[in-house]
């Protein structure tokens, strides 16, 4: 489940990005962190607005990128500094909640929902909560992450589910 790697998704639709790595090269996925894309592409491509906070959205990027038939490049030189601002964060229990919530619908959007893919995709959730097992908060927001996943009728229901109640 370590997201550092070849740069690549996995079986299970989770991807792996290229950090620390020397070599400049073609890839399936990157971080939104600090990325650049050509004019042209939203020109074809609209964001998603069913995310709210953005665990994944990248991932969705990233993949109707290649769907698309256009590359994704990681550039190992470019480097950007984040300075996470302590205001505005949600808590680990959402923050988790809602990646769990996202990989679903990510996961339904975008990859076939074959037998095996879906025994990736569970089996990854569960190792989400094998390696959050120390931290309560964490591992709380993954539980309610599948909850809010097996109440919903559809993916999108339960993208829904997350929004705060008016």
């Amino acid at each position: 489940l370590d997201k550092v790697g070849s740069g690549r998704f996995r079986y299970s639709g989770l991807p792996t990005y290229s950090r620390d790595e020397r070599e400049s090269r073609y890839v399936e996925c990157v971080p939104g962190g600090c990325v650049v894309y050509r004019r042209q592409v939203f020109d074809q491509f609209r964001y998603d607005e069913t995310f709210f906070y953005p665990p994944l959205d990248d991932m969705d990027i990233s993949k109707w990128l290649l769907d698309g038939g256009h590359k994704v490049y990681y550039q190992a030189s470019a480097c950007v500094l984040h300075k996470k601002s302590p205001s505005g964060r949600p808590s680990r229990y959402n923050l988790y909640r809602v990646w769990v919530t996202h990989y679903n619908y990510l996961f339904r959007k975008h990859w076939p929902q074959t037998a095996l893919r879906k025994l990736a995709f569970w089996w990854s959730v569960a190792g989400m909560l094998v390696l959050n097992a120390s931290w309560p908060e964490q591992f709380r927001g993954i539980l309610s992450g599948i909850a809010n996943i097996q109440a919903s009728k559809t993916p999108l229901d339960a993208m829904n589910n997350l929004l705060p109640k008016t």
